[in-house]
């Protein structure tokens, strides 16, 4: 199958599945305007239990990332004509809980519909997962320099649980979203990791601090780690936050 049937194919879905049930039941409501004609559509998908939210023409909400025809040069807060667009890349979506949720969004140009999609979630909070993960490995590069080997244990696992974590909320499961234990997201992400979704040495290091942790934190002998290994363990994580970051990146924040 080429990718003009893929894409033709995706088209005829969505419209019959989200798309032309909407535009029936505004007909029936009396709330599409006449004549009509579909010139863009979203599809919304929430984390929680709502039903996905379709969007029709005006009411399409985001950010998109065009690429102009030769010659054409614009600036903010330009006007952007249809003849003057090449192609559409991407589309994001703007307000705090859109960027939480997937979506599909359809807009018609030069006569054919571009289709760009989202299905990351939880954007918001994976963000914020990671900026409190930095935080603890700057604990982690300061413990190594003191050599408070229990609090460099303790200050990775933190970081590299937050930086799972926040992989995981990604993917849109809304149990895990509702209730994310210590045991819970290192099962998950063991079995995230075992479908080949991340780099293996990921979950070796989660993994090697699982077990590491409680004896760090409770054990009256203070452990110690050669200074080799502990900064193995620092490039992987600097390696996983860059790797999460990709993940859950919101065009919007750039």
């Amino acid at each position: 199958m080429t990718s003009n049937e893929m894409g033709n194919n995706m088209f005829k879905q969505l419209v019959e599945i989200w798309i032309e049930p909407e535009i029936q039941q505004r007909k029936e409501a009396g709330t599409l305007p006449i004549p009509f004609t579909l010139n863009s559509s979203q599809i919304i998908f929430y984390i929680d239990e709502r039903p996905p939210e379709v969007r029709i023409n005006n009411e399409v909400r985001g950010k998109a990332y065009l690429k102009f025809k030769p010659g054409i040069r614009k600036i903010g807060g330009d006007i952007v004509y249809e003849n003057e667009i090449e192609e559409v890349s991407s589309v994001t979506l703007l307000n705090s809980e859109d960027l939480n949720c997937g979506h599909i969004t359809l807009i018609k140009l030069n006569n054919e519909y571009i289709i760009s999609f989202d299905l990351r979630y939880n954007k918001i909070q994976s963000y914020a997962l990671i900026d409190k993960a930095k935080q603890f490995f700057e604990m982690v590069k300061t413990s190594k320099e003191n050599g408070y080997w229990s609090s460099f244990i303790d200050n990775m696992f933190s970081a590299v649980e937050l930086l799972a974590r926040a992989t995981l909320l990604s993917h849109g499961d809304p149990k895990y979203t509702k209730k994310g234990s210590h045991y819970l997201t290192h099962s998950k992400y063991n079995q995230f990791a075992h479908l080949g979704n991340v780099e293996e040495k990921y979950i070796k290091l989660f993994n090697k601090l699982m077990a590491m942790r409680t004896p760090a934190r409770y054990e009256e002998k203070d452990p110690t780690i050669q200074i080799e290994k502990a900064e193995l363990m620092i490039h992987t994580i600097e390696d996983m936050i860059l790797d999460v970051e990709k993940r859950v990146k919101i065009n919007i924040f750039e």
